[in-house]
């Protein structure tokens, strides 16, 4: 929530091309949270759910310490880089003292992600608000002074986020400090890793298809580029905010314990269809107030952004089914099947970046990162039901897409007509939509359980 906030912040203080440099950073942390953290914040929801409370506070603790050490290495390695400008060809980042932070950044990431995963687990929902809650006021208040007053620039941001990271730290480790027990669990915990690992591949390749976009653009185009690269996917953030990160949150507590419901293929073939029309409605109304959107969120110096969110808000949508359509993979124990859908996504970004960056520069990026995660999703969806079939109706889902691509091309039209009295037409259609299509759900969901049940597999009822 911090980032889509401070949106205005940083595009009105910092050039495009200084963004880009913060945004280069970001995606080093980014990936080196997720490789530190090996998968424990997946692998742990299910040793939860199986182990007595003694136990748990036991793996809980082995984890921590273990996790927090090879972070700490990691992080420290990587902070060291960015401050003597090793590997700058491939990072892209200049040598900048301020990159000390680097290191800190990646330890508080990787801590809180576990301590999170706790609270999850838990189903301690205030907590985990309380959390984010902290982070978000803390984060904005430091970066209000260090961005706008001293030091500025990119040691301006970085220095914000440590202090917002640093705060949540403490109350995280203040609200689970009962979660923690004594030292042992070694068999379950090298069980939960070889579990999580898999994943960890995975979660690397989706980070890194997030990244790879501001990469190929700082190869073969500029900074600026990456700038304007990085302040779209920021605005797309508001999706992510809104749709992905909730249903993550809460699909992680919830996907397992279905599977024990005795309709559970009905309860999960439900949420599939509520997920695809809600999404749909949301990146649909979100795409038809993107000239008001950015007109709020960022400075005149990145417009040209404007052209790139339609598909980085397709991504978004593609990103949150990749939740529901491989419950089969997690339930029948194949996680193992998902790294390799996800290097072949990763395939197709590189494959198409590379021409796409050189012909239409960061919108040809999002074009290929969007791209990937359509590969994924349906390679995803097309293993899971073989492994756990679930009832869909082709016909339908096609036509909820149909209908939210076009009314996203209607805003990627509306570039630069802002606070028009399109804009009203526009705000109303959007409304429009999103009831819509919440009715729609709604009255899919009144259908009895024990009717979807007795429904043919993959039926096209159009």
């Amino acid at each position: 929530m911090a980032g889509v906030i401070l949106i205005p912040l940083y595009t009105r203080h910092l050039a495009p091309e200084t963004f880009g440099v913060y945004g280069l950073a970001e995606a080093i942390i980014q990936v080196a949270v997720v490789v530190l953290a090996l998968g424990f914040n997946v692998a742990y929801l299910q040793w939860f759910a199986e182990l007595p409370e003694e136990r748990r506070r036991r793996l809980l603790t082995v984890a921590l310490v273990l996790i927090g050490v090879g972070s700490a290495v990691g992080g420290g390695l990587l902070a060291l880089a960015g401050v003597t400008g090793i590997g700058s060809r491939l990072t892209g980042l200049p040598p900048r003292p301020e990159f000390w932070t680097i290191g800190p950044l990646i330890v508080l990431g990787v801590l809180s992600s576990l301590l999170l995963t706790q609270l999850r687990s838990q189903r301690r929902a205030i907590a985990f608000s309380l959390a984010s809650v902290i982070r978000l006021f803390a984060t904005v208040g430091a970066s209000i002074y260090t961005v706008t007053v001293s030091p500025g620039g990119v040691a301006g941001v970085l220095y914000g986020r440590l202090g917002g990271e640093a705060a949540a730290m403490v109350f995280l480790v203040t609200v689970t400090r009962r979660s923690f027990g004594g030292w042992g669990e070694w068999p379950e915990f090298s069980r939960m890793m070889r579990y999580g690992l898999p994943i960890v591949v995975s979660s690397i390749v989706i980070t890194i298809l997030g990244i790879t976009g501001r990469y190929l653009l700082t190869w073969l185009g500029s900074l600026a580029d990456v700038g304007i690269y990085t302040a779209a996917t920021k605005v797309a953030g508001v999706v992510s905010l809104l749709m992905v990160q909730p249903f993550g949150i809460a699909w992680g507590g919830l996907m397992f314990q279905i599977a024990k419901e005795p309709e559970a293929r009905a309860v999960y073939a439900q949420i599939l269809f509520a997920t695809w029309t809600l999404g749909w409605a949301v990146i649909a109304a979100t795409g038809l107030l993107t000239p008001e959107l950015f007109a709020l969120l960022t400075s005149r110096a990145y417009v040209a952004a404007e052209r790139v969110f339609p598909w980085l808000l397709v991504n978004q949508l593609m990103i949150l089914m990749q939740y529901p359509v491989g419950i089969g993979l997690y339930l029948r124990g194949r996680t193992g099947l998902l790294a390799s859908v996800y290097v072949a996504g990763l395939a197709v970004n590189l494959a198409m970046g590379l021409g796409l960056v050189r012909w239409a520069g960061s919108t040809g990026a999002a074009i290929a990162w969007c791209a990937s995660n359509v590969t994924i999703t349906a390679a995803t969806w097309t293993i899971g039901q073989r492994l756990y079939p679930l009832q869909w109706s082709r016909a339908k889902f096609l036509a909820v897409a149909a209908g939210g691509s076009v009314l996203l091309y209607a805003g990627a039209s509306a570039a630069g007509q802002v606070w028009s009295v399109t804009t009203i037409v526009r705000a109303a259609a959007a409304v429009v939509v999103v009831a819509g299509c919440g009715w729609l759900v709604l009255r899919r969901l009144a259908v009895p359980s024990l009717e979807l049940g007795a429904m043919p597999q993959n039926q096209d009822t159009g």
